[in-house]
């Protein structure tokens, strides 16, 4: 995909590969739904609207690119989770979640994940239901800083 400007987007792959290599922006309820085996975002995702961003991989899912979404972060595939820093993920009060292991690449980087974004300084919960690691050997060679 180049990209895209639309109201929503619903991708199902089942066996298949999606890649987004442009930037991708919803405007409805519904935001950013991507069912795939393999799912690599290459560009931005913004939704508003209140729309959401659900990931469910199978295989690998790689987050290249930053997500700023007016909903929740999703990720509730089986596939494991890369994202190469520096990255951000930020919602305006919504949760962020992943369910299987995430792998941070990009030595020196930073993943910020922010739900606290356009006043909302309740934020919401970042859960990790599974493993956190940095894919680089040595002390601070990735980080993560949530808000």
């Amino acid at each position: 995909m180049l990209r895209a400007n639309v109201g929503e987007l619903r991708i199902r792959l089942a066996d298949g590969q999606t890649t987004f290599n442009g930037a991708v922006t919803t405007t409805a309820l519904t935001g950013i739904q991507v069912t795939s085996n393999v799912i690599t975002v290459n560009a931005t995702m913004t939704t508003s609207g209140s729309g959401v961003v659900t990931f469910t991989n199978a295989g690998l899912l790689t987050i290249n690119g930053n997500i700023t979404s007016d909903g929740a972060v999703t990720q509730n595939g089986a596939g494991l989770v890369t994202i190469t820093e520096p990255r951000s993920i930020t919602t305006t009060g919504d949760t962020v979640s992943f369910v299987t292991g995430v792998t941070l690449s990009g030595s020196g980087g930073n993943l910020v994940i922010d739900t606290t974004v356009s006043g909302n300084t309740a934020g919401a919960n970042v859960s990790f239901l599974s493993t956190v690691h940095g894919a680089t050997a040595g002390a601070n060679a990735e980080s993560l800083t949530i808000n």
